[in-house]
């Protein structure tokens, strides 16, 4: 039940199919499905945005700092509480991959408390899915290993 001092507020998106086709490319994604969870975590990290700014919680005296926040909520929302790759980002907010990956390094430096949880799950993805894939061969299975060896050590 909710609680009556709260307000809900829904809101309703339209979203063009262009705009659809940009953002499954985006995300790697092969249906609209999950567009509509994505589009909602984007609705709510914008409002808290808004309203963090309106109510004089935030300020971002520099455009890196904004940027920065809006990141972070992304990883939180957007993102189920795991890092998404410079490539994603950078597609995203349409700019170079170089530059997404500076960014959000920034952000997981600043908000490293704050985001050490979305860290640990993306990490533990990572080392899930390498730890899944079937190596046939000697070679393969090296690879495997080191790629799960230098996810370790970043961790």
């Amino acid at each position: 039940m909710p609680d009556p001092a709260q307000q809900h507020v829904e809101i309703d998106i339209t979203l063009p199919e262009a705009d659809a086709m940009r953002l499954r490319s985006a995300l790697g994604l092969a249906d609209d499905a999950p567009i509509k969870d994505f589009l909602g975590a984007i609705a709510k990290v914008s409002a808290e945005l808004w309203l963090e700014e309106l109510l004089g919680r935030a300020d971002y005296p520099t455009k890196v700092q904004a940027r920065q926040h809006r990141i972070r909520l992304l990883i939180k929302h957007a993102f189920n509480n795991r890092i998404p790759s410079p490539a994603t980002l950078a597609a995203l907010l349409h700019v170079p991959t170089a530059t997404a990956a500076a960014a959000l390094s920034a952000t997981l430096a600043r908000y490293s408390v704050d985001l050490a949880s979305a860290r640990k799950n993306t990490v533990a993805d990572k080392l899930r899915a390498a730890s899944k894939s079937s190596c046939s061969t000697t070679r393969t299975r090296s690879t495997t290993c080191i790629s799960s060896t230098a996810l370790t050590r970043r961790s």
